[in-house]
């Protein structure tokens, strides 16, 4: 559940002029740390990153633009257990966002 949680909350910050830092920051709450997510195109993991301040420092953020394509997708685990990694890609869009990717999280965490 803290990774869905995660994820809702970044999506909430996402719109155009964003900070990625923002962005990763909203999710900090329910997240330990790492790479939240990252920009999707012609390679497998690029701009702009999302991560967490010890990943990804302000100063280093970029601004989310209309047309910008990237996914969220935090972790949450326990240490020396295990944990999960949840994904929506989502596109940025003039008015904010829209997830392009079609899971429906809630009914598989309600099972």
């Amino acid at each position: 559940m803290q990774a869905y949680n995660a994820m809702r909350a970044a999506e909430r910050a996402i719109r155009p002029g964003a900070s990625s830092y923002d962005v990763s920051a909203a999710a900090g709450e329910w997240i330990l740390g790492g790479l939240l997510g990252h920009g999707l195109g012609l390679g497998a993991c690029e701009p702009p990153y999302l991560g967490t301040p010890d990943l990804v420092p302000k100063e280093e953020a970029y601004t989310l633009e209309p047309g910008m394509v990237f996914s969220v997708e935090p972790y949450a685990g326990i240490p020396g257990v295990g944990g999960v990694r949840i994904e929506d890609n989502i596109l940025c869009t003039e008015t904010g966002f829209e997830v392009i990717s079609k899971f429906p999280f809630e009914k598989r965490l309600l099972e």
